[in-house]
């Protein structure tokens, strides 16, 4: 559902969009030119991030704690051998995930799991405990919502016992990341070996003193092999709550120049001479189409979000969320000696390995030479939640950092043949915040793909939808006008694209109460013949004044250009 008020702004919502425009017009900033690109990148990172993405600290069991498993006796802490072992006779192999698939194999994840029905948590104080935690995982990972944990499983690692690299999957609503409580078992190894944006985090729990760890779900890491002992953990999903009052990250004035003196320079610049029309600025954490949204940012991209709504507060421009997808077109080169045992493949054979198995049995090749490559943005939503946009192409000059896809696993799709080169193609994608100026906005909306049925339709409901909220901004209006005129081209060729006929009408009597006639007049000369004849009716009773000659023939001149074309309910008075 869309917001009920312009909720894209990037700050309070005022209603003074002149008052906006001014910062940009009367701005004493220098213009920046070719490193405004380089100096918003590094206003953004400045700000201190408060929070860590992962964190490890012993804890004190309460003293009535006590677990049991099904089929065992009751299990006394530190854990032994003899009742580990019958544990393990009541669990299973851990699969994972890969793909849409979950799988068991042991040289990748090798770890015995039970699930909460197998065991059974007891002791009065355990659950305040928990939540206890709950509160130092908030506190220790910048996190101002409430935040909650849902046991997950049991898993106990035995010598030999790992994991490899992986990140966790987001397995209830609102999850953000993983919670393990070690208990008491000593053991070598099974170290945890965290790592974020180059930065690494090795949690320890080989002693027989309780701990816990928490972590992002996007975080990568790796459980090393158990050495000697049993490693035995408690797992519980993390996920926020709704907070009782919002809570924000305040910044000083001095902490916020740089960011706004940087933005006006670039707003101080006519449309048509900013080389960077909209800027995008890449996000930490990983997200996904499903999850990019306000309230599932992370850590520092919280910080840095907030930080952008508060320095651009009453700036004339509008901030979105999407995901940022570079895509790359190439050949394979079959000179890589992992490559040889394909180069005589006599057919032909796509697959994508999110959901077949990988034909490079674990090896990915990269691709010899990038014939084609594009860059889209998917899943553009406002800062309310709202999907402005499926899907709309933007250039590689919009994006501030330009090592954006470095080091990012990508997902890909090869076509072999044994007659030709083989083509491979690599998506690479990443969370990021979209930074838009209120005279670029149609222009970002109008980027459709033109190598499919790509429709303005979604993008023109979710304007028409704000502009007809009571005290609109005009900025929203020109948007709505100019997004429509350069749709207009495209549906005139393809009417079927706009599949909800009531958009152009409602776009018509709102372009006629904001005195926009020449948009009125292009979309009755070129759609009159599609549009719904309730709306000519409309129009009949807008342009006749009754006892009031003068008024009506006012208003048959305002859209008398259009009249000669032979609607005749036009006329029937």
């Amino acid at each position: 559902m869309a917001p009920d008020r312009p909720a894209t702004e990037s700050g309070s919502g005022s209603d003074n969009d002149e008052d906006k425009q001014s910062v940009a017009s009367n701005s004493s900033t220098m213009v920046t030119k070719d490193d405004f690109k380089v100096d918003l990148l590094k206003a953004i990172k400045g700000f201190k991030i408060v929070g860590e993405f992962a964190f490890d600290q012993e804890i004190e069991i309460p003293e009535d704690f006590n677990i049991s498993v099904q089929g065992v006796d009751d299990i006394k802490l530190p854990l032994k051998k003899a009742q580990a072992v019958k544990i393990i006779a009541q669990a299973r192999q851990a699969p994972f995930g890969k793909g849409s698939d979950t799988i068991v194999d042991t040289s990748v994840r090798r770890t015995w799991e039970l699930d909460p029905e197998q065991f059974t948590i007891g002791g009065e104080e355990w659950s305040n405990y928990l939540q206890e935690l709950c509160e130092l995982v908030a506190q220790k990972m910048g996190i101002k919502t409430p935040v909650h944990a849902k046991l997950y499983k049991m898993l106990l690692y035995e010598k030999g016992a790992m994991f490899k690299a992986h990140t966790d999957t987001e397995k209830i609503p609102d999850m953000f990341g993983t919670l393990v409580v070690s208990l008491p078992s000593k053991h070598k190894g099974g170290e945890v070996v965290l790592e974020h944006c180059g930065e690494e985090i090795v949690y320890e729990s080989s002693k027989s003193q309780a701990s816990c760890a928490a972590w992002y779900s996007d975080v990568h890491h790796e459980v090393l092999p158990v050495k000697s002992g049993y490693r035995w953990v408690l797992t519980y999903n993390l996920a926020i709550g709704q907070p009782s009052s919002r809570s924000f990250d305040t910044f000083s004035e001095t902490e916020l120049r740089p960011l706004s003196e940087c933005v006006k320079g670039w707003l101080a610049q006519e449309q048509k001479d900013r080389k960077t029309p909209y800027a995008c600025h890449v996000l930490d954490h990983e997200y996904t189409q499903a999850n990019i949204s306000q309230k599932s940012l992370k850590g520092a991209d919280t910080t840095r979000l907030m930080a952008l709504q508060q320095a651009l507060e009453g700036f004339p421009v509008t901030m979105y969320l999407a995901l940022l997808e570079r895509e790359e077109i190439g050949m394979v080169d079959f000179t890589e000696p992992e490559m040889q045992a394909f180069y005589h493949l006599p057919f032909t054979l796509s697959r994508t390995l999110d959901t077949y198995p990988d034909p490079f049995k674990g090896y990915h090749p990269s691709l010899y030479s990038v014939d084609e490559a594009v860059c889209r943005l998917k899943t553009l939503r406002d800062l309310q939640g709202d999907v402005v946009a499926d899907e709309l192409i933007v250039t590689e000059n919009c994006i501030l950092d330009p090592s954006a896809f470095k080091s990012v696993k990508s997902e890909k799709e090869y076509e072999f043949s044994g007659n030709s080169g083989t083509t491979a193609t690599h998506w690479y994608r990443r969370g990021t915040i979209v930074i838009v100026p209120h005279d670029s906005v149609a222009g970002l909306l109008s980027q459709l793909d033109n190598h499919c049925d790509s429709s303005p339709e979604m993008q023109i409901k979710y304007i028409v939808h704000l502009c007809s909220q009571p005290d609109v901004q005009d900025h929203l209006i020109s948007t709505m006008v100019g997004l429509v005129e350069n749709a207009m081209s495209k549906l005139e060729t393809r009417p079927d694209l706009m599949k909800d006929k009531s958009v152009l009408p409602k776009v018509v009597k709102i372009a006629l109460q904001h005195e926009r006639y020449q948009i009125v007049e292009n979309i009755l000369a070129k759609f009159y013949k599609v549009l719904p004849s309730d709306l000519f009716t409309w129009l009949r009773q807008w342009v006749i004044e009754p006892d009031d000659d003068d008024k009506t023939l006012g208003n048959f001149n305002k859209l008398k250009k259009w009249y000669v074309l032979p609607h005749p309910l036009l006329f029937l008075y």
